[in-house]
């Protein structure tokens, strides 16, 4: 702003400048916090709702021997979503011994796995604070292996 040098401003012209400019820096404020907050909101565990989810006749044979598994495995399924033809994910409740956990289960049809593969059913997990599962039929390569992530790989 240009400030004219030797010119007087009233009162009430000066104090409606400043509230102008704070209700400018609350809007400015709002819009910060919704694109920081806003697209995260869906990834964090207390979003998850706590009542099981029934599915039945998924399309594919691995699909429900992955559903299949997770039962037999003392899970109950709280959401489920497709990604893509080969790949869907589950937030799963644990009932383990030492009481109830939320896990995130990454199914995936395919026959290799490489270690980027892995990384992104990590991150997946991470963005949501929960610990990792990967449900598979294939195999891990050498290097996928040799990683030092905290996940769990399923073979089903």
């Amino acid at each position: 702003e240009e400030k004219k040098v030797g010119v007087k401003k009233d009162k009430n012209q000066e104090s409606a400048e400043r509230a102008e400019e704070r209700e400018n820096n609350a809007k400015s404020n709002e819009r910060r916090e919704e694109r920081s907050t806003g697209s995260l909101e869906k990834f964090l565990p207390h979003t998850i709702s706590s009542k099981p989810v029934e599915i039945s006749n998924l399309e594919s044979d691995f699909f429900n021997s992955a559903v299949d598994f997770l039962k037999s495995s003392n899970c109950q399924i709280l959401s489920y979503s497709k990604i893509s033809k080969r790949e869907m994910e589950f937030i799963v409740d644990f009932l383990s011994p030492f009481g109830s956990m939320k896990l995130y289960c990454y199914a995936w049809d395919k026959k290799k796995f490489n270690d980027s593969d892995v990384s992104k059913v990590f991150l997946n997990a991470y963005l949501r604070r929960l610990p990792a599962v990967l449900l598979t039929n294939g195999e891990l390569t050498k290097k996928a292996k040799n990683l030092n992530l905290n996940i769990v790989v399923a073979r089903i």
